[in-house]
């Protein structure tokens, strides 16, 4: 019963064992050793040697084995026609005059580490690919940056410095669009903090409107490019301590007819977006605006989210030709302007969020640069 049980359970475990005498000749005995190895055992005794040659060279060894107690030798990895194993053998057992031969199945085991193997090499593979992919990403954003400094007036040098990068984008569209929007405030000589604080605000507005994740998220991105245009417009006019003369103005309105040119070089739906703001965020509800004075439901709704962060930020922050307003001021002029500058929606989601704005004011333009915007509705 017992001889029966531990033939059930090594059979389970893909084990198979044989005797072995002292002179190292396998009995025979069991049928199911030899239809392991894929070969009819014979009737009689044979050689262990003939059997498995690469225990050929170890004949002494394994005879002191045979002959000793307690002791064992094992060879991994053994190949057999198309059967792989471990193969032990054993020394006799106290008592016993023969000793054993076990053999372990472990093609199955073989077949899976060489599976784990050709994915190990795939993903290695694969990794290699992705490095290759960032670094033509990484040369592209470098080719853009040459675009943007031809733009310039070749005497007006530009020193583009890249701000610390806040977060891996795994969207080159992204990087090009960071690099254009900053460009556009430098000319300024903004911050950044302005700018995302606009782009943070037309977040909270969609928010209250009930605009989707992803259409939040083109909201944002789109609105850091309203001012792209700015690029094309001379340090004479941008620059200007003063007012501004109606020729100057007429040349400052040009940035979003300017700006809409740059973006409509590239047709991702994300750059459809941001032409239509940079084109529409100084059109006004009630059509007096420009450069189409077109109005109402006409004019983009991310365009009209836009105007009124803008308009916002722009007033209650400090420029060269202008004091900041205090932050009650600027609300009541948003409101009194709702219905002809401004979308009646919009200002009303404005209002909505206002306090979550405000709280955007307190932030160092550091780290309104460093906050990501919450996209998850």
């Amino acid at each position: 019963m017992l001889y029966c049980m531990l033939t059930t359970i090594m059979r389970a475990l893909g084990m198979y064992r044989e005797t072995v005498s002292r002179d190292c000749m396998i009995t025979g005995k069991n049928f199911e050793f030899g239809n392991f190895l894929g070969e009819r055992a014979p009737e009689t005794t044979f050689d262990l040697f003939d059997v498995f040659p690469e225990l050929v060279g170890r004949e002494t060894e394994i005879s002191c084995l045979l002959s000793s107690v307690g002791g064992v030798l094992r060879l991994p990895a053994v190949r057999h026609g198309v059967v792989c194993f471990n193969l032990s053998v054993l020394s006799p057992p106290v008592g016993f005059e023969c000793g054993l031969i076990i053999l372990q199945d472990i093609s199955n085991d073989l077949v899976h580490h060489h599976a784990v193997l050709q994915k190990r090499n795939e993903l290695v593979f694969l990794n290699r690919q992705i490095e290759l992919r960032n670094a033509e990403l990484a040369e592209a954003g470098q080719k853009l940056d040459r675009i943007m400094n031809m733009l310039r007036d070749e005497s007006h040098a530009l020193n583009l410095e890249v701000l610390r990068q806040t977060r891996e984008l795994h969207d080159s569209r992204l990087c090009a669009i960071n690099t254009l929007a900053q460009a556009a405030e430098f000319r300024e000589q903004e911050t950044g903090g302005h700018l995302y604080r606009i782009g943070r605000s037309c977040v909270l507005i969609g928010k209250k409107l009930g605009m989707e994740r992803s259409a939040l998220e083109t909201l944002f991105y789109a609105c850091l490019l309203h001012d792209v245009g700015k690029i094309g417009i001379p340090d004479s006019i941008l620059l200007k301590p003063g007012s501004l003369d109606e020729d100057e103005w007429d040349i400052m309105r040009r940035h979003t007819s300017i700006g809409a040119a740059l973006l409509s070089k590239n047709r991702h739906k994300l750059f459809d977006a941001a032409r239509d703001v940079a084109l529409s965020h100084h059109e006004k509800w009630d059509g007096t605006g420009y450069p189409e004075g077109i109005s109402g439901y006409s004019i983009p709704l991310m365009a009209r989210i836009c105007a009124v962060a803008d308009v916002y930020d722009a007033l209650v922050s400090e420029r060269i030709y202008k004091k900041a307003w205090l932050p009650d001021d600027a609300v009541r002029t948003i409101i009194r302007e709702s219905g002809t500058r401004f979308d009646p929606a919009v200002v009303s989601a404005f209002i909505a969020v206002y306090p979550e704005i405000h709280q955007l004011e307190k932030h160092s333009d550091e780290e309104i640069d460093e906050l990501e915007p919450e996209f998850d509705t």
